[in-house]
C-alpha cells in the first residue's frame, strides 16, 4: 500500500508532507502518518474506538491541534491508533473517530516516539489535486 505521506528531511526532528483529496482525508491521513512513524501499524488491532475533535482559529492551528489531540491519546492514555474516520472538517474544527488499542510492548513494534507537533515549517494549503499539509514533529 502506498503511504499517504512522505518524510521531510530535517536535521534534528522528523517532518512529513501529507495529502488528501479533501480536508477530511487530509486529517485522516495525518493521523495515520503520525502513528505509522511511531509504530508498525500492522501489529495494531482496531479494538477500541475513540472520539476525537479539535478546534483552531485557522487551518494551520487546527491541523496542529488535531495532531496534538492524537498525541495525547498516545502519551496520556497509551493508545496506538491506526484508522481514522473524519465526520466533519472545516476551517476551524474537525471531528471524527479513531480505532486502535492500548500499547502492548510484547506485541507492538515501536519505531520512534514523537513528543509533539511544532509550528516550524507548518503549512496547510489547497492544491489543484486536493489538500497538502506539512509539519515537523519533535522527537
Amino acid at each position: 500500500m502506498k503511504k499517504p505521506y512522505e518524510l521531510i528531511d530535517h536535521p534534528a526532528d522528523i517532518g512529513i508532507k501529507v495529502r488528501g483529496a479533501n480536508e477530511m482525508e487530509l486529517f485522516a491521513n495525518a493521523g495515520f502518518a503520525l502513528f505509522d512513524i511511531m509504530a508498525d501499524l500492522n501489529t495494531v488491532r482496531e479494538r477500541k474506538k475513540v472520539e476525537v475533535q479539535a478546534e483552531g482559529w485557522d487551518r494551520e492551528e487546527l491541523f496542529l491541534n488535531w495532531l496534538r489531540e492524537l498525541l495525547d491519546y498516545f502519551h496520556l492514555k497509551r493508545l496506538l491508533l491506526k484508522k481514522f474516520e473524519i465526520a466533519e472538517a472545516s476551517e476551524i474544527g474537525v471531528r471524527g473517530v479513531a480505532y486502535g488499542e492500548p500499547v502492548d510492548f510484547s506485541r507492538h513494534i515501536m519505531r520512534k516516539e514523537i513528543k509533539g507537533a511544532t509550528y516550524h515549517q507548518l503549512k496547510v494549503e489547497k492544491s489543484p489535486d486536493g489538500w497538502i499539509a506539512q509539519v515537523i514533529f519533535d522527537i
